[in-house]
């Protein structure tokens, strides 16, 4: 029976991972629900499932970092910032330190910083 349970956890917790997108899979223009629960301060949490629209990659040229913009459609407060938070879609990889940046900046915009070596890597976001 043990073996059972253990083998049917098993293929609920990878059916979920493999909803999961990786970065490069995320095309403009489209709705895609947030995979995780990401905390910004007491005041806001971008809840799982929460949509978000992708707005635009951008190479930020000098620093090493790719910046994915959504526009999240449930802002209530467009004046509202945050500071970065890091966040790591992959914390099961414990040789590779894959954490995102993500803040939460004015006009309902969720800013979130990669590094371009993990652009083909598991994003926080799925269908």
């Amino acid at each position: 029976m043990n073996k059972i349970i253990l083998l049917f956890s098993f293929v609920f917790s990878t059916t979920v991972l493999a909803d999961v997108l990786t970065w490069d899979e995320l095309e403009a223009e489209t709705k895609y629900s947030v995979a995780y629960d990401i905390p910004f301060d007491e005041n806001l949490t971008l809840k799982t499932d929460s949509p978000l629209y992708f707005k635009e990659v951008t190479d930020l040229g000098n620093v090493p970092v790719m910046l994915f913009t959504f526009l999240d459609p449930n802002c209530t407060n467009p004046e509202f910032e945050s500071e970065m938070v890091l966040f790591n879609p992959e914390p099961e990889d414990t040789i590779h330190n894959k954490e995102i940046g993500v803040q939460y900046s004015k006009e309902c915009c969720v800013d979130i910083y990669i590094e371009p070596q993990y652009y083909y890597d598991k994003s926080i976001f799925k269908n």
